[in-house]
């Protein structure tokens, strides 16, 4: 169900809401993923962010779920539920997402190794291969962090058992166990001086 914005009360916020570009940046590419939660009488019960955020975007009128809270004891307990209840990702959680975005963009959008040429085919479609910068890009992040989620990702992938570490747990221990160390070759080679 839709409301107007003008038609939603309650909507100081308990606390500052801080930096919401993001946010908005966020609903202005894939729209809202998440209706505020209203009481029967249009009271705000959870989502001051996301109605702050469409506000100062220009919205009219914004997606809600209603929720009946006449006990004014469930209606705070609604309010507050949702911050804290929910569980936020952690850094492994969010570089596994970093990283299985990455990789579908690729796959649709082809890519090309470093240091390889680029595909023909892909030429041929007018398409530019898909890179961590776009991800980056796309995701509202820098290029590094990037790299350094897809890094993390990959060690947890090839040893899940470091899933429960900090991202940067991860990394010191994929260093300590030379996870993608690079190993040299040991046999014997012919070089120019050794020729008859």
């Amino acid at each position: 169900m839709k409301l107007r914005l003008d038609q939603i009360h309650n909507v100081e916020p308990r606390r500052e809401h801080g930096d919401i570009k993001g946010l908005k940046a966020s609903i202005e590419d894939v729209g809202l993923i998440c209706p505020l939660a209203v009481d029967n009488n249009g009271n705000l019960l959870a989502g001051r962010r996301r109605y702050q955020a469409v506000k100062e975007l220009g919205w009219t009128e914004v997606e809600v779920v209603v929720l009946d809270a006449a006990d004014p004891l469930k209606a705070f307990r609604i309010a507050i539920d949702e911050n804290l209840k929910r569980k936020p990702l952690t850094d492994p959680e969010v570089s596994a997402s970093i990283k299985e975005y990455d990789d579908l963009k690729r796959k649709l959008e082809g890519s090309a190794r470093q240091g390889e040429r680029t595909d023909l085919t892909l030429l041929q479609r007018d398409k530019v291969p898909w890179t961590q910068a776009q991800t980056a890009a796309d995701l509202g992040i820098s290029q590094p962090a990037v790299v350094k989620a897809i890094k993390i990702a990959t060690a947890i992938e090839q040893h899940p058992d470091l899933a429960g570490k900090s991202g940067q747990a991860v990394l010191r221990e994929q260093k300590r166990r030379g996870v993608g160390a690079i190993t040299l070759p040991t046999s014997t080679y012919r070089t120019d001086a050794d020729a008859p």
